[in-house]
């Protein structure tokens, strides 16, 4: 009866907890490794707080702060993800792949400014994305063009030709898509091949989402970056240089009405970069916008969580443990 079958799944639970005690006194190392863990794994959480896109402007390491970046590289030397089941399952072990290879590219970026960067952090985060990209299924287009960043921007030399191929064949796995050819037009530009530049930043703002949703400060990114090339492209085509200056401000303008750029940014694109030789007047144009293009808005990107958030994501991820 309904009581009988209770009183069997309360002792069965009982039992179960007794083991885990039992279990956790005869070895308190790894008891306390696992504890450890999921705290770890649950601060990615806390600052990677949308689960479908991920920043690679931004700095992991730097916005995990010292402890809990310094206990997340001692879980990985113990043990590292790949090597124990992840306990939310196969969406979630790829999830947090693609976070900790963030995580460790954007480490070597923070010791290379210090003059200590370490070439195996780079290693490890292309081992993460391949170990995720095994896993990923449909969701493999976000991976490929990972990939293709930590390629572009990361290692040096530049190795453009694999992370060109990696955003092409991101983009073929998901055509309406911005970040694939927005990516694309950054390859040519470091190559300076402005005409294909200015090619993949217009089939990127054919597109209204980034990679699974519109994000209004990477559109402004589009928006910012076409403006660059067609500045560059009247350097070169001299024949039509009203044409790409007009295109030019046309796109400045756009980038205006989003904000959300970076002043120096500006203003080096302005004084040393892709803006310093437009003509006086046109550059004065662009000088006008300089507080709307700039201007702080509200990003679509959830912000980092709060201590509350914090600890309920990690109660949650020490209730799903093995």
């Amino acid at each position: 009866n309904a009581q009988s079958f209770s009183k069997q799944a309360e002792d069965a639970i009982k039992r179960v907890q007794e083991q885990a005690r039992e279990a956790e006194a005869r070895y308190p190392v790894f008891a306390r490794t696992e504890t450890v863990r999921h705290e770890a794994y649950a601060s990615l959480a806390d600052i990677f707080a949308d689960p479908f896109f991920l920043d690679w402007r931004e700095s992991a390491y730097v916005r995990l702060g010292i402890e809990r970046r310094q206990k997340l590289l001692s879980v990985e030397r113990f043990i590292g993800i790949e090597l124990v089941r992840h306990p939310g399952g196969p969406a979630e072990y790829v999830r947090d792949l693609r976070r900790l290879a963030n995580f460790y590219a954007s480490k070597h970026s923070y010791e290379a400014a210090r003059g200590g960067a370490q070439w195996v952090d780079l290693e490890r985060s292309e081992y993460y994305l391949l170990l995720a990209l095994r896993e990923a299924g449909e969701e493999s287009y976000q991976l490929l063009t990972d990939l293709g960043v930590l390629y572009m921007e990361y290692y040096k030399p530049r190795r453009l030709a694999e992370a060109i191929k990696k955003f092409e064949d991101s983009a073929r796995k998901k055509r309406e898509q911005q970040r694939a050819p927005y990516n694309l037009g950054v390859a040519a530009g470091y190559e300076n091949r402005w005409a294909d530049a200015l090619r993949h930043y217009e089939d990127a703002r054919r597109y209204l989402n980034w990679e699974v949703r519109p994000l209004d400060e990477m559109r402004c990114m589009v928006h910012y970056n076409h403006a660059c090339a067609c500045a560059r492209r009247s350097y070169e085509d001299t024949a039509n240089v009203d044409y790409w200056v007009a295109e030019c401000l046309t796109s400045i303008q756009a980038t205006a009405r989003l904000g959300f750029m970076s002043d120096p940014v500006l203003t080096d694109d302005l004084t040393t970069k892709d803006f310093s030789l437009l003509d006086a007047k046109t550059k004065a144009e662009i000088e006008t916008l300089r507080e709307k293009i700039t201007k702080p808005q509200t990003p679509s990107v959830p912000a980092p969580k709060g201590l509350k958030d914090r600890m309920r994501s990690t109660l949650e991820i020490w209730w799903k443990r093995d």
